[in-house]
């Protein structure tokens, strides 16, 4: 889709920490599941376009390409995001995953400061032919709402053989007092714990500011469900060990050393953490709006 409208994105490059500005809100719910950290990405309704403009080229700069490319997507392949149509191909398979009527879900899509979810992240994984893993974190009646959103997202014609370009989390635009509270409102893309202090990089979401890859285990398996945390009845979440592939670049089309070295040092190589949420009191950030919320 990218060489059909002749539209030009950077190539991917890695991260780069200490030019990062780490999300306060997503590091309170993670800190005591994981040692990731989140990249601050604007709640202003193209929050997931950001995340991945940023978690794949450096910077935000190119969310509208992506949710041009996105748009067209849905349109010129209906059929596999309008559950409504006759031919319509299930990408998620996954009957706890409720969505809206396609012409709703497009319009959302195609209207910038409009909230998008996971027919959003199908559509972009497809038109940028990449895996992006998702991540969000365990909720009360995490069975219906976490737990279903914690996957590899592979849109129309992902390879199966593609580990993730990045790793994206649903998080909450706002600290919820308890876990009850916590509703997936929000995306920020997930990378390693900072090496050195963080830099405000007050890109105004156009200057270079991060990147993020994420290593998400093997995943020649086809099992797309929580790769990067396969949450237990126990209260645990379980990460897969594998080694990681190299990554093939979705728009140079060649491979990207970097994955293979940084990729062992994205995720622990500990077989479980505990699933408690540290939530702390304290004012959010004051550039969020609420309209996109749901």
């Amino acid at each position: 889709m990218l060489k059909t409208y002749n539209i030009d994105l950077p190539k991917s490059v890695p991260m780069s920490s200490s030019e990062s500005t780490v999300d306060d809100i997503s590091i309170s719910i993670l800190k005591n599941i994981t040692h990731l950290f989140s990249i601050e990405v604007c709640g202003d309704g193209n929050c997931l376009f950001r995340a991945v403009s940023k978690g794949l080229h450096i910077t935000k700069e190119h969310y509208m390409q992506m949710r041009l490319l996105t748009t067209l997507q849905l349109i010129l392949n209906r059929s596999h995001y309008d559950h409504e149509h006759e031919a319509f191909v299930d990408n998620f398979n996954d009957e706890r995953l409720v969505f809206d009527r396609f012409d709703t879900v497009l319009k959302n899509i195609a209207t910038e400061f409009s909230y998008c979810g996971m027919v959003a992240l199908s559509g972009i994984s497809a038109a940028l032919s990449v895996p992006i893993q998702s991540y969000c974190p365990p909720t009360q009646g995490a069975y219906f709402l976490s737990e279903p959103l914690a996957r590899v997202v592979r849109g129309r014609g992902v390879s199966q053989r593609k580990n993730p370009a990045l790793l994206l989390m649903w998080t909450c635009s706002f600290i919820p007092l308890t876990t009850n509270a916590f509703t997936p409102n929000h995306f920020v893309v997930l990378n390693n714990k900072l090496k050195s202090p963080v830099v405000d990089d007050h890109d105004d979401d156009s200057a270079s500011a991060t990147a993020a890859v994420a290593y998400v285990g093997n995943d020649d398996e086809g099992d797309d469900t929580a790769a990067v945390a396969d949450i237990s009845d126990n209260g645990t979440v379980d990460f897969d060990e594998d080694e990681t592939d190299d990554y093939d670049d979705p728009v140079a089309g060649d491979k990207d050393s970097h994955f293979a070295s940084t990729a062992p040092d994205i995720l622990p190589r500990r077989k479980s953490l505990p699933l408690g949420i540290f939530l702390e009191t304290k004012k959010g950030c004051t550039n969020f709006t609420t309209h996109f919320c749901q």
